[in-house]
């Protein structure tokens, strides 16, 4: 598979995408989805380049060494789970920092 389109995707009126390319369109309501819905489903797709670079940052943090770990963390890095928690924030609107 070929790469997507670099993120950050934001969401435009309708459309997702970058200030280059359009991504996907989400319609309003109709068949069942309701605006606020489609408004979910706008931010979740939004989100996508975040939560894979989330997912991809803890596959390799979780194989690293613990002395990697920390080297990785010393380094100024931000820990996995502090991205994987922005990333879900921004797809799904709630905070669960807690």
């Amino acid at each position: 598979m070929s790469g997507h389109t670099p993120g950050p995707w934001t969401i435009q009126g309708t459309f997702i995408g970058t200030d280059d390319a359009h991504i996907a369109q989400v319609k309003g309501e109709g068949r069942g989805v309701t605006s606020q819905r489609a408004e979910a489903n706008s931010a979740l797709i939004a989100a996508a380049p975040d939560l894979l670079a989330a997912l991809l940052t803890l596959r390799d943090f979780a194989v690293m060494s613990n002395a990697r770990q920390i080297a990785y963390l010393d380094a100024g890095n931000q820990h996995p789970v502090e991205v994987a928690q922005a990333a879900i924030a921004k797809a799904t609107g709630v905070n669960h920092e807690d």
